[in-house]
């Protein structure tokens, strides 16, 4: 990924707390996802699913708008990426 693709989602580990703020990061674009940031998102909820120090994982989304859904301006397949890997990490947050 470029640069600024790999920045449209931003992850910041509050350590002591066992918390992890995701946050969504095309403001000028109203956080709409599109691939990059559909990939991004996927590799870092598979990163926070296998890692035990992690309890809770905050999303929110960077300017005025969590998110304006997918970007239509880039219509590719960013439903199926998340619903592949992000989604099933969303569908069973629960580890053991």
């Amino acid at each position: 990924l470029k640069m600024q693709e790999y920045n449209v989602v931003l992850v910041e580990p509050l350590w002591e707390t066992g918390v992890t703020v995701v946050t969504l990061n095309r403001p000028h674009q109203r956080n709409a996802i599109n691939q990059a940031m559909s990939d991004r998102l996927a590799q870092v909820f598979r990163e926070l699913q296998n890692d035990t120090s992690v309890r809770a994982v905050v999303l929110t989304g960077a300017g005025d708008a969590f998110c304006a859904g997918i970007d239509l301006s880039d219509p590719v397949d960013a439903l199926s990426a998340c619903s592949d890997d992000a989604g099933d990490v969303l569908r069973n947050p629960v580890r053991a």
